[in-house]
Order: C-alpha cells, then sequence, then structure tokens
C-alpha cells in the first residue's frame, strides 16, 4: 500500500500563468461534434508521465515510461522528433524560457536537448524527479535521488553550480520563486525547505506529517503553498510561520493567478480553497465516478478549473459549474493549459496525447499509442510558458 501511494501521489502540477485571457465560454450551447484527427503509431508505448507546453504554444513535449521525449507541432499534431538516449521512464519534462532547449530526466540521468534540432547537448550523471528551469533559462534544478540533495548546473557549460544538502529522503518536487533567487523542495523525508539560490543556504525547513509530494509558490513570492498525502499548508515565505493547515491531503495544488485560491486534488474530488481564510469555497464533482483526482491546473485567467483523472474536465470557477468534460477514456495522469488559454493537453494512462479547444471541447486531436502501458512509477506533469 505504501507504494502505491508513493506511485501515484508523486504529483507537482503547476498551473500556467499568463496575462493572455482564454476567449469565453458558452456552455449553453454544445459544440457540434466535429470528427477526431487521429495521429497514428507515433505515440508513447507506455504512459506519459509529464507535458509541457512551448512558451510560445506551438510545440508540446511529452516525456514517458518508454524512455522517449517526444516533441509535437501543436496546429498539426505532428510528431517533430522523438529525443531518444534516456535507459528509464522520463519523469519530468521542461522548455527553457526561450523554448530553445530541452530538459529531461530519469532516475538515473538529466539531459539537455536542442529543440530546433534534437541534438543532445549534454547528459548529467544524475537523476531525478523533477527539474527546473530558472526565470533566466541560465540554470536548471534538479533533485537527486542517491544522496539526497539538490543541485544547480550551467546550462551553457554544464558546470555544477551549487548543491543544496538538507534532504533526508528523495527530492520529488521543485520549483523556482519568480525571481529566481530561492527554490522549494519537497521531499519524502517529510519536510519542505526554501534556499537562498546565490548562496545555496537552507533559509528553513518546513514540517510535514507525510511524504511531500507537491510544492509551489504563490505569484508574489510571499507565500508557500505544500502537501502531503493527510494535509495542504500554507506558510509565510519570509517568516517560515504556518499560515494556515487544510485538513484533506492532495496529489496536485495550484495557486490561483492572483494568489487568492488554491486548488488542490482531494481524493474524487477537486477543491477550491480561500487562501487567505482557509475557508472551503466548494468542492467540485464531476460524473466521473470515483476514480482519483491526479492533476488540477488554473486556465491563465483564473475564471476555469481543469481536473484530470480518468477524465479531463472544465469547471467555472466562480460557479463551480461543469462546463465540460472532454471524452472519456484514457485516465488523464497529467494536464497543462496553452499559454495563450486556448488549448488544453492532456498525457494519459494509455500512452496517448490527446489536445482539446478549451472553448468548445472539442478533442482536436489523439496521437495513438504505440503499445500497451505498464504502471507508472511516478507521474510528474511539468508546465512552461508565460509566469
Amino acid at each position: 500500500m505504501r507504494l502505491e501511494v508513493r506511485a501515484y501521489m508523486i504529483i507537482a502540477v503547476i498551473a500556467v500563468f499568463s496575462c493572455i485571457a482564454s476567449p469565453p465560454i458558452r456552455a449553453e450551447s454544445p459544440a457540434r461534434i466535429l470528427p477526431v484527427e487521429i495521429v497514428p503509431a507515433v505515440g508513447h508505448s507506455f504512459v506519459i508521465l509529464s507535458v509541457a507546453f512551448s512558451p510560445d504554444g506551438k510545440r508540446v513535449l511529452s516525456g514517458g515510461s518508454d524512455q522517449t521525449v517526444k516533441l509535437w507541432d501543436v496546429p498539426t499534431g505532428r510528431l517533430v522528433r522523438t529525443f531518444e538516449g534516456h535507459r528509464q521512464g522520463v519523469n519530468s519534462v521542461a522548455f527553457s524560457p526561450d523554448g530553445k532547449r530541452v530538459a529531461s530526466a530519469d532516475d538515473s540521468a538529466l539531459k539537455i536537448w536542442d529543440a530546433a534540432t534534437g541534438t543532445l547537448v549534454r547528459t548529467y550523471g544524475d537523476g531525478s524527479r523533477s527539474v527546473a528551469f530558472s526565470p533566466d533559462g541560465a540554470r536548471v534544478l534538479s533533485g537527486r535521488l542517491d544522496n539526497k540533495m539538490l543541485q544547480l548546473w550551467d546550462v551553457a557549460t554544464g558546470r555544477l553550480v551549487r548543491t543544496f544538502e538538507g534532504h533526508g529522503g528523495v527530492v520529488v518536487c521543485v520549483a523556482f520563486s519568480r525571481d529566481g533567487t530561492r527554490v522549494l523542495s519537497g521531499s519524502w523525508d517529510k519536510t519542505l525547505k526554501l534556499w537562498d539560490v546565490p548562496t545555496g543556504r537552507l533559509i528553513r525547513t518546513f514540517g510535514h506529517g507525510d511524504e511531500v509530494n507537491s510544492v509551489a509558490f504563490s505569484p508574489d513570492g510571499k507565500r508557500v503553498l505544500s502537501a502531503d498525502a493527510f494535509a495542504l499548508k500554507i506558510w509565510d515565505a519570509v517568516t517560515g510561520k504556518l499560515v494556515r493547515t487544510y485538513g484533506d491531503g492532495s496529489r496536485s495544488v495550484a495557486f490561483s493567478p492572483n494568489g487568492k485560491r488554491v486548488l488542490s486534488g482531494v481524493g474524487d474530488q477537486m477543491k477550491l480553497w480561500d487562501a487567505a481564510s482557509g475557508t472551503l469555497i466548494r468542492a467540485f464533482e464531476g460524473d466521473g465516478g470515483e476514480s482519483i483526482v491526479t492533476s488540477v491546473a488554473y486556465s491563465p485567467d483564473g475564471t476555469q478549473v481543469l481536473s484530470g483523472s480518468d477524465t479531463l474536465q472544465a469547471w467555472n470557477a466562480a460557479t463551480g459549474r461543469l462546463i465540460r468534460t472532454f471524452g472519456y477514456g484514457g485516465d488523464a495522469r497529467s494536464v497543462a493549459v496553452s499559454p495563450d488559454g486556448t488549448q488544453v493537453l492532456s498525457g494519459n494512462y494509455d500512452g496517448t496525447l490527446k489536445l482539446w479547444n478549451s472553448a468548445s471541447g472539442r478533442l482536436i486531436r489523439t496521437s495513438e499509442s504505440g503499445g500497451a502501458h505498464n504502471s507508472p512509477s511516478c507521474l510528474v506533469p511539468a508546465f512552461s510558458g508565460a509566469g
């Protein structure tokens, strides 16, 4: 049971924030059913573990347990290229802020690729469950599996800039503050740690009652959000004071774009909380049965929220009304919103990647799986783009 909890709880879903609002939704008029384009025989052969939009929203990355990273063209659904070289399932993928580099990580190596040519730029011989580019794209952060530390690398030279040591367990989630001066790390040692990037100094440790599976900075960087299996916590990033504890654990958490709300996936529900008071605003309950909510995300303008389970569903954040369900089947394990808010990407347990129109709910295209899937050891969606 413990292994199963670990396997399915390591979700670090960060909502994509953008100043470009998504188009208004007209839920009252169901979209006309249009043909679905299927892109055959090029998809992942096993479960997709991580997805990311490019900063311009024109390309999509997917990392799978089939040990490959794939780059897709969003307008056509065409597979641009496959990055091969990993020896284990790819836990995490990310675009650099300028979209020119791709980072991917498995349990034994971290790799940097040229996004335009597919050339492997560099391999770091250290595995990771989560990777993040610094806001300026000059550094990449990874959490080591074997020695329980964070490592900061220079992207241009491959030089190890510094290490962040102090965790007593595997580091499973990392995040940069928006100004790039601090980083957060969550670990199986039941702690969340805040670090100073220029010096590598540990600023403070936040304690949890169980293994930390998701972390996030508030948009203004003043608060820290973290979750384990039994509790969701908000902390003052400056003083380290625990501001509030919510009595529900979560597999995935996200701040709203204005930082006033907190979204969490709790069991078979998605819940919306008031960040200041801790009041439960509402629970979003769909018609997807008792499937576990493993991924949550905000639209760039904050008007809609997404939940991923065995279905992908869009909700009105203000009213809690279910706007639409993006098809059935596929067991959505990670979701991402394009930087302009017009499209939604889901990475599915059956190895398919699905792209949806967020306004109409229409399935635009599907990349077919290349074969049967395995059970994932880690499910870590990743996002890139504005915010």
